[in-house]
């Protein structure tokens, strides 16, 4: 027997996964993108053998955080592109730089630099750096002595942050819930 609360939970689950990500500029020319929200019973992502939840089950291991105490879970894939153009106003750029382009990929950033010494010489750089963030809101468990606090107060909420790049630093996460 499905609920009227659980046809619309479903409805709003199918409607958020046929759905595109909208990329948008904001007025400040920074980038931006929208997507619907899955809303899923424990349960069910328990039960699921779908690849994006058994990640998400690897990472909360990872963390050490159960998942019966997880509130809200997200991942964003970010890549970054960088050309840098310039001039060499050294002539020890027969000696010091040999060849004429260079290129260098890892799993995280993809290097390139081309050098053109008849033009002025001039020098081309293109950076590109992946990542992904993965971001839990989790509540503090009560813990073996949770009869020693006020039963009835709310466990607070608590914000990890995880990015897969070993490069990248996180410099200040920032979180608000609306109720």
């Amino acid at each position: 027997q499905i609920t009227l609360k659980d046809r619309n939970r479903i409805a709003l689950n199918q409607e958020a996964l046929l759905t595109e990500v909208q990329n948008f500029k904001l007025a400040d020319s920074s980038n931006a993108a929208t997507i619907g929200i899955l809303t899923l019973k424990l349960s069910e992502i328990t039960n699921s053998s779908n690849p994006a939840l058994d990640e998400m089950k690897a990472t909360l291991k990872l963390m050490n955080i159960k998942l019966r105490n997880l509130d809200s879970y997200s991942t964003v894939n970010t890549e970054t592109k960088t050309t840098i153009n310039s001039f060499l106003r050294d002539s020890l750029i027969y000696d010091t730089i040999p060849v004429k382009y260079l290129s260098v990929a890892t799993k995280w950033n993809d290097v390139s630099i081309s050098v053109f010494p008849g033009f002025q010489d001039s020098i081309s750089m293109r950076v590109i750096t992946y990542d992904q963030m993965e971001q839990v809101l989790w509540k503090e468990p009560r813990g073996v002595r949770f009869w020693q606090r006020s039963f009835w107060r709310k466990r607070p909420v608590k914000q990890t942050i995880r990015f897969q790049n070993p490069d990248t630093k996180i410099t200040y996460p920032f979180s608000v819930i609306v109720k």
